[in-house]
């Protein structure tokens, strides 16, 4: 599969030295806000494919070249509508990095565009395709620590860069909500099968410019809560735990690179542990299934399907409205 990367920012790099490291992905081109920011990224990738890069200086340029099979929007948060709209416009498959929009109308218009013109559509979140992830969602399919009753989940880090950067700027997107908020709201939605909360309830902290930097919620979901915790401004550890009235499952490293899962029955004092051999990096994972996808005609990864990322922005919404927060490109919600 020939991948078109739009944007050259440390999430780009990330990706491609996974698409290098997974077989049947190319990196074919790669698109910057100027040509010799794109030619930059490329050189700094020659060797690690068998074909030259190419380089686009407009977005534009890159989604009309017949020879992209997928597009990965890797711009800040607050383009990603107008980016992987315009892809999808030209009849490109769409792999877009979260938080796949600022909000959930934003992420409806998406998913209806790309369905409209029978095309792929996938949010990169990546824990997802991870085999430690997708053990814990088999977990929970059996049935293993029956009903669920709370979760918690928590992300946050010291983000040592100054008010300019696509973290705390407003008309990027940026915040703690948005930028790993999103994480903790996606490892609660598997617990609770990409069910939107009955309510919530939420505070934050904010920036002088306007962004949150700490944000806690309380999510009801009737008969059980969910707990998350995001921020930029402390160090927590990503570490989420599935509770349930017959055992529960903690999951280490969740947003970074899971490597471990462990189940706790509470009927007899031993652990089950999962711990798989050999894993390849966290990108890997989701490159390769987003390829196997597309390659078989599928319009949407079961990992992360489009409802259930659609599911999350509506949370997403529902804390927004509780703390108060509202980005440029946000509408009356």
């Amino acid at each position: 599969m020939n991948i078109g990367i739009i944007g050259t920012g440390s999430i780009a790099h990330i990706l491609t030295n996974a698409i290098a490291n997974t077989d049947g992905a190319n990196l074919y081109a790669v698109a910057s806000r100027t040509l010799e920011k794109a030619k930059s990224f490329a050189d700094e990738f020659a060797g690690r494919f068998d074909n030259k890069i190419k380089t686009y200086g407009s977005y534009e340029d890159l989604y009309c070249d017949p020879e992209v099979d997928i597009v990965y929007i890797s711009t800040p948060h607050g383009r990603h509508y107008k980016d992987a709209k315009d892809a999808l416009e030209h009849g490109k498959n769409v792999l877009c990095e979260k938080a796949f929009t600022v909000n959930s109308a934003e992420a409806e218009k998406l998913i209806n565009l790309a369905r409209e013109k029978n095309l792929f559509l996938c949010e990169a979140m990546w824990p997802r395709f991870n085999p430690v992830t997708k053990k814990v969602n088999e977990w929970l399919k059996a049935d293993r620590i029956g009903k669920i009753i709370g979760v918690s989940a928590n992300f946050g880090f010291i983000a040592r860069v100054g008010y300019d950067h696509r973290l705390f700027a407003v008309d990027c997107g940026g915040g703690a909500l948005l930028d790993v908020g999103v994480y903790a709201l996606a490892f609660i939605s598997l617990a609770f099968g990409g069910k939107i909360p009955e309510k919530v309830s939420a505070s934050s902290l904010y920036l002088e410019n306007g962004v949150d930097s700490y944000t806690a919620a309380l999510l009801d979901y009737g008969g059980a809560v969910a707990q998350m915790t995001c921020s930029f401004t402390a160090d927590m550890p990503p570490k989420g735990t599935i509770y349930g009235e017959k055992g529960k499952i903690e999951i280490e490293d969740i947003y970074i690179s899971p490597k471990r899962a462990i189940l706790k029955d509470y009927s007899n004092s031993g652990n089950e542990i999962f711990e798989p051999e050999n894993m390849k990096g966290g990108y890997e994972y989701e490159v390769e299934a987003v390829c196997e996808a597309v390659r078989n005609g599928k319009k949407e990864c079961e990992e992360i399907t489009l409802n259930e990322t659609l599911s999350v922005m509506r949370t997403v919404d529902m804390i927004k409205q509780q703390i108060g927060l509202k980005y440029p490109n946000d509408i009356d919600l």
